[in-house]
């Protein structure tokens, strides 16, 4: 019997430490997509801003920076798809949690609707913040033509030859900083100085802008939303 328990102990102890090391791999991995995605895209923001600042001679490379943005979430998505097919891991760091996240983030909108559900469990577990979810949840809004709901995403668009970031329509105006605080983020006027900081160009949030006024500003530079 005391044979018996000691190979037990030992199996669980080489288990567990398996499962450690599996744990390590992934963490590691994450952490390398998680920079690939951050810098690329510190990039692309600080491209965008020395173009709105007149260096129009950078635009080619703010497009390069995009293209090669864009390549790098593709890279970045296969591979947490390859751990949420098999269901939300567990065991990870908490920096694994958030780029994962963050990917789900970044990729299109049909792999984001695709792991919503995922990610609303991981949210209710405490994985990933209410914040996360709902930046997810009103991306996805904007990607299907709709108003969001706590006023996290904005539309960089061209207007009389300067670029020009709108807050994306919201559903209920009056109510939207009492939702950001319920996320725990910052009122509407600090996110919009926020942006005007980091884009370094004109930012506009119209409380009462509907999505047929964000229509006619996107038709007016050829940009078409998709319909649900």
């Amino acid at each position: 019997m005391r044979v018996f328990l000691k190979r037990l102990v030992c199996l669980v102890c080489c288990y567990v430490s398996v499962q450690a090391a599996v744990a390590q791999d992934v963490d590691a991995s994450l952490a390398a997509a998680y920079k690939r995605d951050q810098s690329v895209r510190e990039e692309v923001v600080a491209l965008f801003r020395l173009v709105n600042e007149g260096h129009v001679g950078l635009v080619d490379s703010l497009v390069d920076a995009s293209e090669r943005m864009e390549r790098i979430d593709s890279e970045n998505i296969r591979l947490v798809q390859s751990l949420l097919d098999k269901g939300f891991p567990k065991g990870l760091d908490e920096s694994s949690y958030e780029a994962i996240w963050i990917i789900v983030d970044h990729a299109d909108v049909a792999v984001q609707e695709q792991y919503l559900p995922v990610m609303k469990k991981a949210a209710r577990k405490g994985l990933i913040s209410a914040n996360s979810l709902a930046t997810l949840c009103d991306r996805i809004d904007l990607y299907r033509g709709r108003c969001q709901k706590y006023g996290t995403q904005s539309y960089a668009v061209v207007v009389d030859g300067e670029n020009v970031c709108y807050i994306w329509p919201v559903k209920r105006p009056r109510r939207v900083d009492a939702l950001r605080r319920r996320i725990g983020t910052c009122p509407m006027s600090e996110y919009v100085e926020i942006l005007r900081s980091t884009t370094g160009g004109a930012v506009v949030y119209n409380p009462y802008l509907t999505m047929r006024d964000m229509r006619r500003i996107l038709e007016a530079n050829g940009v078409v939303i998709i319909d649900e």
